[in-house]
């Protein structure tokens, strides 16, 4: 299902920048502190492509393709007849779309200003081992499920232009998770929070298409 929901996603970004007119693709490499509502998530690291359209006077669509890395807290617990080990990261694929405002107001030449907001869903594909180590019994190896998430996120982008088609962007925006999903261990549903709100800082570059 990931695969094909990549295929699909990346088959619409190209059919829309082949076929649209007036397009524009923005680059960008993302960094988020750690979940404020996720009990194993330590800090994320990706990089996120979007493609926008004009559909009015300073007004865009942008639609978006992403993957990110999330490191996840790791634990250990030592005794005489019981050893734990708790660690690893987990992949994010996530796709979306989102509404650009570019405000009308006075900045210095080659700059834009814009607000953001957007919707995504992420695809949470979990390499986080738990092996538990146990005297005079088999040692246990399974890994942690997480179920995918939905967010939402308001922002503002500031897009400095470099050469005619080009302009450096930076970015900041905070997130906001839709519903409360679960973390599981062997198919059995764990006492931890599992989401994404936070802060989301990025940087890139935007390219606008002829």
């Amino acid at each position: 299902m990931k695969r094909l929901l990549v295929l699909v996603t990346v088959i619409a970004l190209l059919a829309t920048a082949v076929v649209a007119k007036d397009g524009t693709w923005a680059i960008y490499g993302l960094s988020v502190p750690a979940p404020e509502h996720n009990d194993t998530f330590d800090n994320g690291i990706g990089i996120e492509g979007q493609y926008r359209l004009p559909v009015a006077k300073d007004l865009e669509i942008g639609f978006m393709l992403g993957l990110n890395r999330w490191e996840a807290d790791s634990y250990d617990f030592s005794s005489r007849c019981l050893n734990v080990h708790v660690g690893g990261d987990v992949t994010d694929l996530s796709v979306g779309v989102g509404l650009l405002w570019k405000l009308p107001i006075e900045l210095p030449e080659g700059f834009c200003l814009s607000l953001e907001g957007n919707a995504k869903h992420h695809l949470l594909s979990s390499d986080v081992d738990v092996d538990i180590y146990a005297q005079g019994l088999p040692s246990l190896s399974n890994e942690l499920q997480y179920d995918n998430l939905t967010t939402v996120g308001l922002g503002a982008n500031l897009e400095i232009d470099m050469e005619k088609d080009i302009a450096v962007l930076f970015g900041v925006g905070y997130q906001l998770d839709i519903g409360k999903e679960d973390v599981k261990l062997a198919g059995f549903k764990l006492p931890l929070r599992n989401g994404l709100e936070g802060v989301v800082f990025k940087a890139g570059i935007v390219i606008k298409t002829p």
